[in-house]
């Protein structure tokens, strides 16, 4: 029994998606290029990513497959521009990031983390269309492995 195989074409967009959205292109820009990167450069230049690839998964039907993967980093890239540009700016947390000391400084920085993470999570576990009862963002696990 063979499993089926993905095609090599969404899987090299899958892997161009997230290079383009990791950090490659911000160290490319800065030590190759000598440009200085700001996180609203960061930021947009991720978003014209993600749109490009659902304006791509619209016209092209075999790249559909990669819809929820580009919700997710949406949905990532939103908690993240969030929590660090408006919750992060509250006199509470500018208190404590401003902070020298570590033990303050470290539990607050991981705290606006854990909210972003929360987000993920939150639509990881957002119900779907599908018709399989009880169904999320989550699929069951394939644990036969094929021989």
């Amino acid at each position: 029994m063979s499993t089926p195989r993905p095609r090599m074409s969404i899987v090299l967009a899958a892997w161009t998606i997230v290079l383009a959205l990791s950090l490659l292109p911000t160290v490319i820009a800065q030590e190759v290029l000598g440009r200085t990167v700001t996180a609203e450069m960061k930021a947009g230049s991720s978003v014209i990513v993600i749109v490009a690839g659902l304006v791509v998964t619209m016209g092209w039907k075999p790249m559909r497959v990669l819809r929820p993967l580009l919700l997710l980093f949406l949905v990532l890239l939103g908690a993240q521009w969030f929590v660090f540009t408006q919750v992060g700016r509250l006199p509470i947390f500018r208190t404590w990031l401003s902070d020298p000391s570590f033990g303050v400084y470290m539990p607050a920085e991981l705290l606006l983390n854990l909210i972003v993470t929360l987000a993920v999570i939150v639509l990881l576990g957002a119900p779907t269309r599908s018709p399989r009862r009880r169904s999320t963002c989550l699929t069951d696990a394939r644990t036969v492995a094929p021989w």
